[in-house]
Order: structure tokens, then C-alpha cells, then sequence
């Protein structure tokens, strides 16, 4: 088994019976040589990622073969006995949370064996606490996560959405859905209770502008799938952990690989489940916006989603 430190490698699954390479051997040529040699690229893999914990856990041969992509890689190597001494019950109760995840999550569940292997295989552990930041909106979107256990609220500072969208918007030749500089201001003494708590500003990675909390994400819940879904370049809310949370975390090649590409149907129902998700929200927040007179941009942004969800084309690469 190895545990990738630094590089990338190229994960590749043949279905040929002819001889396998050995560990070690180096291919000559482009894609097509190394597509006859090692079979078709399911995915990309890099810095912590572990690479043949199947064979050792299952304890049959290796199911894919794996070549180094980046000009180098550092891993460290664990032979079958300090595996069975150090990290066996480990591994295999990790393999069993995220087999147990992949059994009772929606998106998944018309997926055949072999894909729904290849998404289990995807899944990365990683554990929050409370008040942790998972993600921060403007990040560049390089990752998908599905929460397992705990609750995370979605925080959104409206007035940094024009900057962060602007040129996207204009791409699409969309205009007049974001807060701008002459959005109503409010007064912070005045404001008690839930309204209060909405405006407050945050030192903590939140920025300088009014906060307004989008969401609460609690079990099968995603980070990050309405933005790739309407293909927004960049995080559109900051995510913080309100409890104890475990998530998985998934690449966005391979999110979009396995969920838009390979699972049509899959497809189909991430986008009906978020074209849901927000107009809620919207029909919520419209509710609350109205009494009080106070600016719609934030509810006409959804509706854009809303839109850009129905209308983007499934990637095909």
C-alpha cells in the first residue's frame, strides 16, 4: 500500500487479460500506448491519497493500475505485515463508513457495483470541529463535500458576490441580479434577534462585509454542488462546522466525472434535488424580504442558479 506526500498519479482500469506490468516498468509513448498498456484513466490522485488499501483489505489482486503523472512523487511504502500490525482495523472501518455512506446516499443509488466501487473509492475522510472553517466563499472550487455526521452553516457576505461574479455574470450576459454598492444600508443598533445575528461581521476569515447565514447542511447534505452545478468559478458562501462534523471530501474531477458524466441520472436528480434546495430558500427569504421593503438582489442571484442549473450542459470530459 502507498500514501502519496507530494505529485499526482494516474488511476487506470484495464479490461484486458493479456500480461500485466509490473511495478516499476516504465511506458513509452502517448495517450494511446498508454491506454493499450494500462487501460482507461478513472481518475486522478494526489497528495494523500492512499493507493492500494483494496488488494490489502479485500485480500485479492490489485484492481487498477497506477503510473505517476506529475514530473515526480514521493510516497511512503507499507508492506502487507506492518499494514496488518498498524492500520488494519483502521482501514477497514473507514472502508466500512464509507461503504455505509455510499449505501444510503440518494445520489448514488442507481449506480452499478463497479461505480458505485469507484465512488467509495473517491471518498476522503476529514473531521471538523466546532467553529471550523471548511471552506471559504471566493475559494477556487477544487473539491466537493458530502457531510456524514454533524451540521454546517453556509454564511454568504452579499456585498462581495458583484466582485466575485461580476465577469462571470457579464460572460453570460446576466446583469443586475447582485448586490451593489448602493444596496440599503442598515442600522446595527437597531437590529435584535435573528436580524441582528445576520449583520454581524467576523474577523475569521468572513471578511469585512454583512453576513447573511444561507443555510444549514446537516447528513447527505453537499458543499460546493450548486457552484459546479451552475458553474460558478469560484465558492459562493463560507462553510463553518456548528458541531462535530465528518465529511467526505471528493475531488471535482472526479465529482464531476462520476455524478455528471457517468451517471446520467444521477445528474439529473443532483440537479432537480439543488433546483429544490434553493427555490425554498428563495420562497423563504421572499417571505421575509417583503414586509420589510429591503432589496431583492440577493433572492433575483438564486433565481439566476436556479436558471444556470437547468440550462448548463453535462460535462463531457
Amino acid at each position: 500500500m502507498y500514501i502519496i506526500l507530494l505529485g499526482e498519479c494516474e488511476v487506470r482500469v484495464s479490461s484486458s487479460e493479456g500480461p500485466a506490468c509490473k511495478e516499476g516498468d516504465v511506458i513509452h509513448g502517448g495517450a494511446k500506448e498508454f491506454g493499450d498498456a494500462l487501460g482507461v484513466l478513472v481518475g486522478v490522485v494526489g497528495q494523500g491519497a492512499v493507493i492500494g488499501e483494496v488488494a490489502l483489505l479485500r485480500k485479492v489482486v490489485r484492481t487498477a493500475n497506477v503510473i505517476v503523472s506529475s514530473d515526480s512523487c514521493t510516497m511512503i511504502r507499507i508492506s502487507r505485515s506492518l499494514y496488518q500490525r498498524t492500520l488494519e482495523s483502521s482501514l477497514e472501518k473507514l472502508e466500512q463508513e464509507r461503504e455505509s455512506f455510499a449505501s444510503s446516499f440518494h445520489l448514488v443509488s442507481n449506480f452499478n457495483p463497479k461505480l458505485k466501487q469507484q465512488f467509495i473509492r473517491a471518498l476522503m475522510k476529514q473531521k471538523y470541529n466546532n467553529s471550523d472553517i471548511i471552506v471559504r466563499q471566493g475559494d477556487k472550487i477544487e473539491d466537493v463535500y458530502f457531510i456524514v455526521s454533524g451540521e454546517v452553516l453556509l454564511y454568504v457576505d452579499t456585498r462581495r458576490l458583484a466582485g466575485q461574479y461580476e465577469l462571470h455574470l457579464q460572460a453570460k450576459n446576466v446583469y443586475s441580479v447582485l448586490p451593489n454598492s448602493g444596496a440599503p444600508k442598515f442600522d446595527r443598533k437597531s437590529a435584535v434577534g435573528p436580524r441582528r445575528r445576520r449583520l454581524q461581521t467576523s474577523s475569521a476569515g468572513f471578511g469585512s462585509g454583512p453576513r447573511v447565514i444561507w443555510s444549514c447542511v446537516s447528513r447527505h447534505g453537499m458543499l460546493g454542488d450548486f457552484e459546479v452545478l451552475a458553474q460558478l468559478p469560484s465558492r459562493m458562501a463560507t462553510a463553518v462546522s456548528q458541531t462535530e462534523a465528518v465529511l467526505f471530501r471528493m475531488t471535482l474531477s472526479e465529482f464531476r466525472r462520476l455524478i455528471l458524466r457517468e451517471g446520467r441520472e444521477t445528474a439529473k436528480m443532483a440537479r432537480l434535488t439543488a433546483k429544490t434546495a434553493l427555490q425554498f430558500r428563495n420562497d423563504m427569504r421572499r417571505e421575509k424580504l417583503g414586509p420589510r421593503g429591503l432589496a431583492g438582489s440577493e433572492v433575483n442571484f438564486v433565481d439566476y442558479l436556479i436558471r444556470a442549473i437547468d440550462q448548463s450542459a453535462l460535462p463531457t470530459s
